[in-house]
């Protein structure tokens, strides 16, 4: 089994990225700002349960770099779903007030979650005859 080429390395890579954000949310002790920005969703589920999105994305992705066009889009939707999930929250917790700059974090998850959109528009190069 192989890569499917540039669409799958940008799958592989983006999915190992998500699935260390989620392993990281589901071990790791949060920040004093994060679990701050989300205590509307933290004082009733713990903030390690929020990386289990970003875990699933990754493990999805991982396996969809292996698949052709076009079975390989669920990674990309995942890709593209879980920062815009996460963006929502913060913008969410931006209009709660408990996030002062939470629009700020949207937009960067905004852009985070453009990168799989604009490149699942794409077809891998065509193969060199050499």
């Amino acid at each position: 089994m192989r890569v499917n080429r540039r669409r799958g390395a940008f799958l592989l890579s983006f999915g190992i990225a998500y699935a260390g954000i989620g392993y990281s949310y589901a071990v790791a002790q949060s920040s004093p700002g994060r679990a701050v920005a989300l205590s509307f969703i933290t004082d009733h589920l713990s903030i390690h349960w929020l990386g289990v999105p970003w875990l699933v994305a990754g493990v999805v992705a991982i396996v969809s770099a292996f698949m052709r066009e076009p079975r390989d889009r669920y990674g990309y939707s995942f890709l593209t779903f879980v920062p815009l999930l996460w963006g929502g929250l913060y913008l969410l917790a931006w209009r709660l007030h408990t996030a002062p700059q939470g629009w700020v974090t949207w937009i960067l998850y905004s852009a985070i979650a453009a990168a799989p959109l604009i490149v699942s528009g794409m077809s891998n190069p065509p193969r060199s005859r050499s």
